[in-house]
């Protein structure tokens, strides 16, 4: 099977995407499939692995044009010579946008004329503002102004043309059946990065710490994401403050690192926080290694903004990290609470803290969750069995 894969991110640039798409398009390569995958430009570092598919660099860069005019006269031509000619040169059976947005576009408008099926996956946050602002529904909007594509119209099209919508989770689902799809809706779900990694045994964990200026015998909790308010890292910042003693790790960065940093130092634990900034892709299970517990305290925002699933909660088990997160999004697709993690309410510091505290007082009870949680990953979020499902749904009846 010969399969078009595009996404507005790829690997090695950070964020769920990115990595859902490379993780994605290896699985199917791997399974027997030939893929290729069109994204911006990218450049393996050394030491990966070549991937299990063709990468197609494309030749301009993404225009940030969605919606209106600017789509029709910037994005869409060169999109619609670019899906051609490809189709052209390899035949493919399927396309899939990895994202709604700007592929995902381009192969709705395509997908009949091409007659080749299309396939559209959808990751939450891309959704959600949109249902809350709905502004074409709004009857004093159109009287005043007249009706003009927006970016909630783009979804209806794009669903409506899909044959099939592939989610993260079932709470992506269940934003998808608002849009009224008329295809196959479909939660596939994430799988744990293949991308390199080592066992966090205790050299490797010592190693790192004494790299961050974390004390070898120190409690951590930590986190690991972009540095911005959806993710509720305040949270753990706050429920730190209640527990002397504790470090906490945070890696990433993003617009709200330095509101992070002037909270850590009013709750008067910025001596014991360590700060990672932007890191390497490579350096995602080296520094979950130095954690004794990761936190996803995932916070709903007014503008919607929650977590579509949560794929690093994955990488936390998988090395063996006992995980605590909000009982939000699709984070309870993977988290159950007291069986394969510790779920608590968003911004909820109180029991945040009993819950950091439960699994750094009970490692034995911690660890039979981490057990329980790993044998989900094997079973139902792995890479391979997802490219499997795939496959399946793909080929011809």
């Amino acid at each position: 099977m010969k399969l078009l894969l595009a996404s507005i991110d790829t690997y090695p640039r950070q964020g769920g995407v990115a990595r859902y798409s490379h993780e994605l398009a290896q699985a199917l390569g791997r399974a027997g499939a030939h893929v290729s995958l069109l994204g911006p430009g990218v450049e393996y570092p050394s030491g990966v692995s070549a991937p299990a598919y063709q990468l197609i660099q494309d030749d301009a860069p993404l225009v940030p044009v969605l919606t209106g005019s600017g789509w029709q006269r910037i994005s869409w031509p060169r999109l619609k010579h670019r899906l051609f000619q490809l189709h052209a040169d390899h035949g493919f059976d399927r396309m899939v946008a990895l994202h709604p947005h700007y592929y995902g576009q381009a192969m709705a408008r395509l997908s009949t004329k091409l007659r080749v099926p299309f396939s559209v996956a959808c990751h939450g946050l891309e959704l959600q503002s949109e249902l809350l602002n709905r502004v074409q529904h709004n009857p004093l909007r159109l009287r005043l102004v007249g009706h003009h594509p927006t970016m909630f119209d783009e979804l209806q099209r794009i669903f409506a043309k899909a044959d099939e919508v592939m989610t993260n989770s079932h709470f992506t689902a269940g934003l998808v059946d608002e849009f009224n799809p008329k295809g196959t809706v479909r939660v596939t779900g994430c799988g744990v990065s293949s991308l390199p990694r080592f066992e966090a045994s205790q050299k490797n964990r010592s190693a790192m710490r004494a790299q961050l200026g974390i004390p070898e015998d120190a409690q951590v909790a930590g986190y690991l994401g972009r540095l911005v308010e959806s993710k509720g890292i305040e949270t753990l910042i706050e429920a730190a403050a209640g527990l002397p003693g504790l470090w906490i790790l945070i890696c990433g960065d993003g617009p709200d690192c330095q509101r992070l940093e002037d909270l850590a130092r009013r709750k008067g634990v910025v001596t014991r926080t360590a700060w990672t900034g932007m890191f390497e892709e490579t350096q995602r299970a080296s520094l979950l290694s130095a954690m004794d517990v990761f936190c996803l305290l995932s916070t709903p925002l007014a503008d919607g903004a929650v977590e579509g699933f949560g794929q690093v909660l994955l990488e936390a088990t998988d090395i063996g990290i006992p995980v605590v997160a909000t009982a939000t999004g699709g984070i309870i697709d993977f988290v159950t609470h007291g069986e394969t993690g510790l779920l608590v309410s968003p911004r909820d510091a109180v029991q945040t803290r009993d819950a950091i505290t439960s699994v750094l007082r009970n490692r034995q009870t911690a660890q039979e969750r981490v057990a329980a949680a790993q044998s989900r990953i094997a079973h139902d979020f792995n890479w391979s069995a997802i490219a499997a499902s795939c496959l399946d749904a793909w080929r011809p009846a």
